[in-house]
Order: structure tokens, then C-alpha cells, then sequence
């Protein structure tokens, strides 16, 4: 959870003409979306009154956690958007427009390796390798 600092030194950010040390900041309540904070003057500062802001909380999740299905089948080839298209197919939480795959190297056996990187701000973090042979597979960075 967020505490007072953390969410001061964002209102610093967002706001850099308000001089921080002039208001003080109480929780309000939380509302499983959004924290509200009770934001008002400190005594004999320069700014007068209260305002009410809120602050969402989002939390990435592992990209190991949302692919569950490892087993991605016999593939009629294998270009990013087929293998993009199966991953959402067998791992349907998967949203695949927050992630990239990337070929890494045609493998001594035959096989080839691909790399699923995150997009800038994706919802989640972490990567995984694809590997095809006869099958396409996920494995484990």
C-alpha cells in the first residue's frame, strides 16, 4: 500500500508549484479501485481549504502467471502473428497486445527460439522463451 510519502512525492510531481511541506494528507478510504486522500493546508501555511484526491493502485502481474498453457501445438508456421494468435488462443487471459515476440536464433537441432518481451508500460513483467520444434513450447527464461 501506498503510504504518505509515496503519495506527496507524486502530488510534487504532478503538481511542482505547490510547496509540499505547506499541506498535510490524510486516507480517507479505499474502494477497491481507488485510494482517496483527504489533502488540506497545514495551520499558518500559505494555502487555505481541502481537496479530496484519489490515486488508483495497479499492479503488474508475472507474464510466467497469465501463460499457463505451455503447449501451443502444431503450428502451420511460425511468424509472430501466427505464434501471437495460439498464445491467445490456448492462454486466453493473455492480453497480446502488451507483448512482442522477437526471433533469438535457429537452434542446432532444428529448432527456433523466439523471445516474449513486454511493450513499453505493459501489464505485466517478467518474459518468456518460445522454442519450436516439432511443437512450439514455452519455456522459462
Amino acid at each position: 500500500m501506498n503510504n504518505s510519502k509515496t503519495i506527496l512525492a507524486r502530488l510534487r510531481e504532478c503538481n511542482p508549484n505547490v510547496n509540499i511541506e505547506d499541506i498535510k494528507l490524510s486516507h480517507s478510504y479505499y474502494d477497491h479501485t481507488y485510494f482517496y486522500f483527504h489533502i488540506s493546508a497545514k495551520p499558518n501555511s500559505q494555502y487555505f481549504g481541502w481537496e479530496i484526491v484519489n490515486f488508483s493502485i495497479f499492479q503488474k502481474k508475472s507474464i510466467l502467471t497469465v501463460i499457463t498453457n505451455h503447449d501451443l501445438g502444431k503450428l502451420p508456421n511460425n511468424d509472430c502473428e501466427t505464434i501471437l494468435a495460439r498464445l491467445r488462443e490456448r492462454n486466453p487471459n493473455v492480453d497480446i497486445k502488451q507483448i512482442i515476440v522477437t526471433f533469438v536464433s535457429d537452434n542446432q537441432d532444428g529448432s527456433q527460439s523466439w523471445k516474449i518481451s513486454l511493450r513499453l508500460n505493459s501489464i505485466y513483467y517478467g518474459s518468456n522463451n518460445i522454442r519450436s520444434a516439432n511443437n512450439y513450447e514455452i519455456w522459462n527464461n
